[in-house]
């Protein structure tokens, strides 16, 4: 079974309450996965002993109560993580996994889009699928819940959404992507502030294809 590290806790999705989220989701996952709170014990030097992380964080850290404006993954860092990504390691972005990091940098490159904004609160939002033939969206259909519509920014080589947040009020916004990097795998997931979102049964089968799918362990095959 591959194994992922997953880093939890920023300023907005502290590690408590989103590792309250997860889990239930540990025993039945697809590979074995171990949550890490503190990014500064991040295993750097040991970092080829897995096979593929999950970031749920933000990139900034938070000093007494505080948000800062310093990197828990600073460029020297995120050049580590594109090679451990080029190289064959999964890397699976949730939620803020893509906030606040910096435009030009590695791991902005990685995941090819950032977090730019949303509607205050939690909003009833539609997941729509755009593209059932990708493996990551295998058994999963259309689906509802309350959360954060996620606007992002995407890079201009960035893949087609493979799903799209839709809100009445808001209008849309990408959901789901996946790309290959160099021999690695790359997928963001958008949804992911919400207790609702994080138990629905359609995320769940959406982690785990994400989770198989970067680390290439799913036995369904792309068209």
């Amino acid at each position: 079974m591959s194994n992922f590290l997953v880093l939890l806790g920023d300023f907005y999705h502290p590690a408590d309450r989103v590792g309250s989220f997860l889990a239930p989701l540990l025993e039945e996952a697809p590979v074995r996965l171990t949550v890490l709170t503190d990014p500064a014990a991040f295993p750097w030097d040991t970092l080829d002993e897995w096979d593929g992380l999950l970031i749920a964080r933000d990139a900034l850290l938070a000093e007494d109560g505080r948000r800062t404006d310093r990197l828990w993954c600073p460029p020297e860092r995120q050049s580590r993580l594109s090679a451990f990504v080029q190289e064959g390691g999964g890397l699976l972005a949730v939620h803020s996994g893509i906030a606040q990091y910096p435009a030009g940098e590695a791991y902005r490159r990685l995941t090819k889009g950032v977090f730019t904004h949303h509607p205050p609160g939690a909003l009833p939002l539609t997941v729509h699928p755009l593209n059932l033939r990708h493996p990551v969206m295998d058994g999963v259909g259309e689906w509802t819940t309350e959360d954060e519509l996620y606007c992002v920014q995407r890079d201009p080589d960035a893949p087609e959404p493979l799903a799209e947040l839709v809100s009445s009020e808001h209008g849309s916004s990408p959901a789901v992507w996946a790309h290959e990097a160099g021999r690695g795998r790359v997928c963001v997931l958008t949804p992911g502030h919400t207790e609702a979102t994080w138990t629905h049964p359609s995320m769940r089968r959406l982690l785990y294809n994400a989770l198989s799918w970067t680390a290439r362990t799913s036995r369904i095959q792309e068209e």
